[in-house]
Order: structure tokens, then C-alpha cells, then sequence
């Protein structure tokens, strides 16, 4: 058994490697601090838009962590990195579901996390317990805590039928000696999590994720609505030369068929990714199973359209918003990190006048943004009215530092806003002002403000459309500012 999981530990042995991230090694049972941690890496904002979760098994977590460049790339896209391990298991049976259970609810409570955006990844042999974690977060949601919004495996087997019998013929072959040895041990695994296949077809039917010898769906049925990815080396010739391995004495077959029944049964998100690398270890160690298969930065742009994270880079709005002669804009997603506090989801989207950030300018802080916002929240003046005290806090608190603004010009940011007469097209119209710091200057300052709000209804968002200025509602900036919120149309 030693001389197994030293060979299984050589495929992760890597030099020394330094990470630009923030690491923290959380403890979430004090009473097995030797087990019972797993590695975090925030966001380098602060502000969690959504969690990535890679679970494994047997391997020393510090060297997983130390291979893999994931959690830096999604540390600059607000996006929190756990590394965990399901401890040693083949098998989601409740002792295993268990584990992972606590380990997510302790991440939730420790972060502050968004349960609804996460997404959960399985390395290697045991991430076959991911991919039946997340089927069973479908199948029976009450036995799990996290409803997965996403899922992926790195070179996963996919069915515990296939594994076992990989495992016979490996050792029948008797040609590779680390294949042997990994042979005998996952054997001797299922054999104590489940018993032996023949003998034992209803415990592996029970908690395998996909298997390709079944007329219909099995399990991956409850994958049908999630976007799903399942990453391999494919350099087949590699497995020939050097173990003298086919195609199916690896998982890739059953891998394709899955994702070839997701596809047959409708979920065009589920994804085949051939590795744009060879498999290899940092240290030059060739392994097929490596995280050098993935794309990291290409894996986290689908990790943020899978969980419905804002990306400036590629979003295409779906509504008209005009922008006027020589206005400019910019996009982000709510909320937004200085005012994380407010309950809205969506994308903020600015059109700033020309003259916004010139003090001497006569259009200075004069702007408009939309925020289009997911679903039908509660809006009336009192909410809105708050809404902007927290925004503008946050806003003018993010540069009294940047600034280095002396403390004694700082004042308290008020705000007031009532309903007014609704404008043509509008739901609700509002009013008001804001009185804060500006902080370009730096000086006291109100800013006026128009509110609209339409009920983008077939594209089930709603539309709030706001107008600032320093100057009165008389002023001719504000009837550019009409313009585009009059031009403005729910769909493209």
C-alpha cells in the first residue's frame, strides 16, 4: 500500500513554485487538523461573484495547489478558488457525500459565499464523486448543500464499471508497472466501498455517474440542464509509445459517450475539451493527467458565462442604449464591489458627457447608467433612495484614499428621492438629489437625479435608468440625457 501511494504522489511531484494570490488554509474541524482543511484563494477584489470548488482524492493537496494556475486567473475576475480534498474515496456514498457537505457549507459561512454560483470540479480517478455529487444535487436535492451551477472533470473517469475493468485488464496485461499498481488499488477500493462488480452491479449502477452499456440515460440524466465540461489528453500515441495503452485502456471513450448522450438528450452545454497541452507536471514529469491540459483563462471566461458573471469583454447587450456624439461608456456587473451590499444583480451600463471628469467643464459629473437588472426586484422611492446612499458611499469611500483626501473635507453622504408624474414609456418616475463629496475637486456637491424604470418583461429584466447632473432639470444636458433614456428599448 506504501509503495502505491508514493507512485500515486510521484505524479504530482513538482519544484517550487510561487503563486501571486492570497492562500488560506482553513481548518473546518479543529479536532482533525491533519485532514479537515482545504486552501481558499479570494478574489484580489474582495468581491466573490462566484466559487470554483476542486475536489480530489489522495493527493496531497499543497502539490495540487502548487500545479494548477487556475485560482490566480480567477483571483483577477472576482471569483473565489477552494482546493479540497473528498478524502481517500472512489465512491459518492453518504460518508463521502458527507465530507463534501461540510466542506461547502463551511465555505459558504467562512465567505459569505453565493450558493447559487458555484461550480464544482473533479481531478483525476476520483472526480468521478464530483460529476455523482452534482447528479445527486438534481436527482435527490436535499442530499447536498451546494446545487452546483457548473461542473467539469480534469482526465475524470466517468464510470466505476469502466474503472474496474480497466483495472482487470491492467492487470491482466501485466505490461506497465504503475498502471498495475494503480489497478490494484482502485480495485481494492471499490472492492471495500462497494464490493466487487460481479456481485455487486446494483451498488455500481447506484453510484457511478454514466454508464455507456445502458439502452437509455442513467445517471447522467440529471446533468441535462447544466453546463458541463470533461477535459483529456488525447495524445493517443503517447499511451501506445510509452504504455503501451489503446484508446480503450483509457477513459476517453466513455467520456465522449457521456457527453454524446448529453447532447442526444438536448444539453448543448455539455463539452468534450481536448488538451491544448501535453499533460506535464511543472517539474517536466509527463502525465496525462495534468492541470497543463486546461486553458486556464479560456476555463474561467466559461466558469463566469456559466454562473452569470459579468465580463465587459465579451458581454453583447440584449437591449438599445444609445450613445450620444463624443459621450463615452463603460459596463460592469452588479453589484458592484464598493457596494456590494445592494441586492441587485445585473450589469451597470454608463454613458458619461464628454466634459465628466473635467472640474472647469460645464458638463462635469454630468452622466447617465442603466441598471439592467435580472428578474422583477421590489423598486419604490424609499428603496431607491437608499440604494443610491449606499452606491455613492461606496463610490466616494473607494477614492478618499486613492485621493489622499484630508479627513476633515469628508462629509456624509444624504440622499432624497420621491415619485413623480411617470414620463411616456416609464413604469415609475422618480426624482431627487444626492449631496456628497466630490471627490475630483475635492468639495461639497449635490448632483440632481431622474430615475426611470420600465418592465422589461419578455427578457424577464427590469430597466432603471438613471440621470445625474450638477445642473438644473432646465439645463440642455438633460435633455441629451432624455434622449437616449427615450430612445432606450428593451430589445436590441
Amino acid at each position: 500500500m506504501m509503495k502505491i501511494r508514493k507512485l500515486l504522489l510521484l505524479w504530482l511531484l513538482v519544484l517550487p513554485v510561487v503563486v501571486n494570490a492570497q492562500i488560506d488554509k482553513v481548518y473546518f474541524d479543529t479536532r482533525d487538523s491533519a485532514h479537515s482543511f482545504y486552501y481558499a484563494i479570494p478574489p484580489l477584489s474582495g468581491n466573490i461573484q462566484a466559487t470554483v470548488v476542486v475536489f480530489t482524492g489522495f493527493y496531497p493537496l499543497k502539490r495540487l495547489l502548487a500545479e494548477s494556475r487556475l485560482h490566480n486567473v480567477a483571483a483577477g475576475n472576482d471569483i473565489l478558488t477552494i482546493y479540497a480534498s473528498q478524502g481517500e474515496n472512489l465512491v459518492a456514498d453518504p460518508a463521502c457525500v458527507d465530507r463534501m457537505n461540510t466542506i461547502l457549507k463551511h465555505v459558504t459561512t467562512t465567505y459569505k459565499t453565493d450558493t447559487a454560483r458555484y461550480v464544482l470540479v473533479g481531478y483525476d480517478i476520483p472526480g468521478n464523486v464530483v460529476l455523482r455529487y452534482t447528479e445527486l444535487a438534481t436527482e435527490k436535492p436535499a442530499a447536498t448543500v451546494i446545487h452546483p451551477k457548473a461542473v467539469m472533470g480534469i482526465g475524470t473517469v466517468v464510470s466505476l464499471e469502466g474503472l474496474w475493468n480497466w483495472g482487470a485488464r491492467m492487470m491482466e496485461k501485466n505490461n506497465n508497472e504503475e498502471d498495475v499498481m494503480v489497478a490494484k488499488f482502485t480495485q481494492e477500493v471499490l472492492t471495500r466501498q462497494i464490493g466487487a462488480l460481479d456481485g455487486h452491479a446494483d451498488g455500481y449502477a447506484q453510484y457511478t455517474p454514466f454508464n455507456k452499456d445502458l439502452k437509455g440515460l442513467g445517471n447522467e440524466k440529471f446533468l441535462q440542464h447544466i453546463p458541463f465540461r470533461l477535459y483529456y489528453d488525447t495524445d493517443i500515441n503517447w499511451y501506445l509509445q510509452n504504455k503501451r495503452s489503446s484508446l480503450y485502456d483509457t477513459p476517453i471513450p466513455d467520456a465522449t459517450a457521456m457527453i454524446n448522450n448529453l447532447l442526444m438528450a438536448g444539453n448543448q452545454q455539455a463539452e468534450f475539451i481536448q488538451g491544448k497541452q501535453q499533460g506535464r507536471n511543472s517539474n517536466g514529469y509527463r502525465h496525462p493527467v495534468s492541470f497543463s491540459i486546461v486553458d486556464e483563462v479560456e476555463c474561467i471566461q466559461w466558469v463566469k458565462a456559466s454562473t452569470g458573471i459579468f465580463d465587459p469583454v465579451t458581454y453583447q447587450p440584449p437591449y438599445k442604449l444609445t450613445t450620444p456624439e463624443n459621450w463615452t461608456n463603460e459596463r460592469f456587473g452588479l453589484p458592484t464591489d464598493f457596494a456590494a451590499q445592494i441586492p441587485l444583480k445585473g450589469v451597470e451600463d454608463i454613458r458619461f458627457a464628454p466634459g465628466w471628469g473635467a472640474p472647469e467643464s460645464e458638463e462635469h459629473w454630468t452622466y447617465a447608467f442603466l441598471w439592467w437588472l435580472e428578474g422583477r426586484p421590489q423598486l419604490n422611492a424609499a428603496l431607491l433612495q437608499n440604494y443610491l446612499y449606499q452606491y455613492y458611499t461606496g463610490l466616494v469611500g473607494r477614492n478618499i484614499g486613492r485621493r489622499n483626501i484630508p479627513a476633515e473635507k469628508v462629509i456624509p453622504v444624504t440622499t432624497s428621492i420621491q415619485a413623480v408624474k411617470a414620463l411616456p414609456g416609464d413604469e415609475a418616475t422618480y426624482e431627487g438629489n444626492i449631496h456628497m463629496l466630490n471627490y475630483m475637486q475635492p468639495a461639497p456637491m449635490t448632483l440632481n437625479v431622474r430615475i426611470r424604470v420600465r418592465n422589461c418583461q419578455s427578457q424577464q429584466h427590469t430597466a432603471v435608468y438613471i440621470e445625474l447632473s450638477p445642473k438644473p432639470y432646465r439645463h440642455a444636458l438633460w435633455q441629451q440625457m432624455d434622449r437616449i433614456g427615450n430612445e432606450f428599448d428593451c430589445r436590441k
